[in-house]
């Protein structure tokens, strides 16, 4: 079995900085702010051309293992 990953159609242009979102990174990017690994800089920016801080990976990462534990089990 493996993890879904399919792409609803999650409105992201709810984020006034969507549009800086790179072509190839969009379905990605829907992904992850549906499932909550991504929640933004606010409610209304994403910041997606900045780099992300140890601290931001670790919240991103330990978000990406809660949702493989519950398909997993």
């Amino acid at each position: 079995k493996g993890l879904d990953v399919s792409v609803d159609e999650t409105d992201i242009s709810k984020y006034g900085d969507f549009s800086e979102i790179s072509e190839y990174a969009v379905d990605a990017m829907k992904y992850a702010i549906a499932n909550g690994i991504i929640k933004g800089k606010s409610a209304t920016k994403l910041d997606p051309k900045a780099e992300a801080t140890r601290a931001e990976v670790a919240v991103m990462l330990s978000r990406v293992n809660d949702i493989f534990m519950k398909e997993v089990k």
